[in-house]
């Protein structure tokens, strides 16, 4: 079959019927279409409830809890512009 860029799938209409191409709001840049669930089951249909982050949105959760950076070296780490 036909392979589509994300272009093609949110203007097809078989794709559209179906709801593949969902709504989600994002913080960056507001309201976006995105794939939706490409597996329709009726009892448990899934649904995407948030956007993925941005890149970097997390760092200073990961730097500190997971690496156990201190804020000042990520301070320093963001002043000379490594993340």
């Amino acid at each position: 079959g036909k392979v589509y860029n994300f272009e093609q799938v949110r203007k097809d209409p078989q794709l559209l019927a179906r709801n593949m191409v969902e709504e989600i709001q994002t913080k960056k840049f507001g309201t976006i279409k995105v794939p939706g669930i490409l597996i329709k089951l009726s009892e448990s249909p899934g649904s995407i409830r948030t956007p993925a982050p941005d890149l970097g949105e997390h760092n200073r959760e990961i730097l500190k809890d997971l690496c156990g950076f201190s804020d000042e070296k990520i301070a320093e780490l963001k002043k000379k512009g490594i993340i």
